[in-house]
């Protein structure tokens, strides 16, 4: 996971990595087919619209697999 707090008003959050790494299915390049797939499983953004913590506006997504 990864977290930015690009500044006081702006948040960024990604979590990635590799799905489904077994010792059995490591290869080097990773393209025999049955190999770990990189998968980005959420990505978002928020703002804080409000000085006083009342109103944030946010979006993202939810899963995404290469």
């Amino acid at each position: 996971m990864a977290y930015a707090q690009v500044s006081p008003r702006f948040l960024i959050v990604t979590h990635f990595g590799l799905n489904n790494l077994t010792p059995g299915n490591i290869t080097a390049f990773g393209n025999d087919g049955d190999a770990p797939q990189f998968f980005l499983h959420e990505a978002w953004a928020e703002y804080k619209i409000t000085n006083n913590d009342a109103l944030y506006l946010g979006a993202g997504l939810h899963y995404w697999r290469a």
